[in-house]
């Protein structure tokens, strides 16, 4: 298993305008923004695709919140599933980000909302 995780440009997308992912850095790096799960930063190993190459078993829904330098927020839910050669050994994966920055925050209001708090 490599390293890191490197995207290819034809299949990548993402949630930020500047246009596709870019590849993990390697581990000796740490990427231009944090990724968080429940509020506490998430180690590299547990991140969706990684635990998805290092298992071989799917990951069906995590969402993690990644925090640029601005200090931007936004949640993305991170299948991934994984990729097997002919001999069934794990030769990568396929991972997709979806955003639900917006459905989580709509969540936060009608919670507010139905708590009697102003939003």
């Amino acid at each position: 298993m490599p390293a890191h995780l490197e995207t290819r440009p034809y299949a990548s997308s993402s949630a930020s305008p500047e246009g596709p992912t870019p590849p993990s850095p390697p581990p000796d790096q740490q990427p231009p923004f944090r990724i968080l799960r429940d509020g506490v930063e998430a180690p590299a190993h547990e991140l969706p695709m990684q635990r998805c190459s290092a298992t071989g078993q799917p990951v069906i829904a995590d969402g993690l919140e990644f925090v640029l330098p601005d200090g931007t927020t936004c949640v993305l839910l991170k299948p991934a599933v994984p990729l097997f050669d002919e001999a069934g050994k794990v030769r990568g994966c396929i991972a997709f980000n979806m955003d639900m920055t917006e459905h989580k925050r709509a969540i936060k209001q009608s919670n507010l909302l139905l708590n009697g708090e102003a939003p």
